[in-house]
């Protein structure tokens, strides 16, 4: 008889946004944390930079990502790419403290790296990234990091119930199943 044990803390789902799975996941693989590829504060930016973010609403997903760390008891690890002039802005910082604000999460700022793209994608400048962190920092954000890793949580710590959204907004699996249901441009 072979066993094998594997320690879930070590374990991590890296996900783009994928609502239902997210979910799902504290049920289907409990003890497993999720990593969630976030990279931009807001809908507009984040279809910009990842285009399968066109098939959940931003909003959605944050309910989501409250869904995930309420079932859980997890902070969820958000990744997010730091490109040069796109989202290392001191207004996409406070968009993204803003949007961070009340969550268990742990930002991890990841330098760009070029790729052969059709985007001209940069990395950011070293003080650009620093004053993202301090942004943050600033906003009442508890931080503490190392390595460009930032655990982030809100110093006021709102409940779950507090910042109810509507998960009525039509995602990908609902424009192809739910009769009336149609793609908005």
């Amino acid at each position: 008889m072979i066993v094998i044990y594997v320690t879930p803390i070590r374990n991590i789902v890296f996900m783009v946004g994928l609502v239902p799975r997210i979910v799902s996941l504290a049920n289907d693989l409990p003890g497993v944390n999720l990593a969630l590829s976030l990279h931009a504060p807001t809908q507009d930016l984040r279809v910009q930079i990842v285009p399968a973010a066109r098939a959940y609403n931003l909003l959605k997903l944050m309910a989501a990502i409250d869904c995930y760390s309420a079932a859980s008891k997890r902070q969820v690890f958000i990744e997010y790419i730091m490109i040069g002039g796109v989202n290392d802005s001191d207004e996409a910082a406070h968009q993204l403290g803003s949007l961070l604000s009340g969550r268990q999460v742990v930002l991890n700022l990841i330098p760009y790296n070029p790729t052969e793209t059709k985007a001209d994608f940069k990395a950011s400048r070293e003080d650009a990234v620093h004053n993202f962190q301090k942004t943050i920092r600033e906003m009442g954000q508890d931080i503490a990091g190392a390595c460009g890793q930032l655990a982030v949580g809100d110093l006021k710590r709102t409940s779950l119930s507090a910042r109810k959204v509507s998960l009525d907004i039509p995602d990908i699996e609902e424009l192809f199943t739910v009769p009336g249901r149609r793609m908005v441009k």
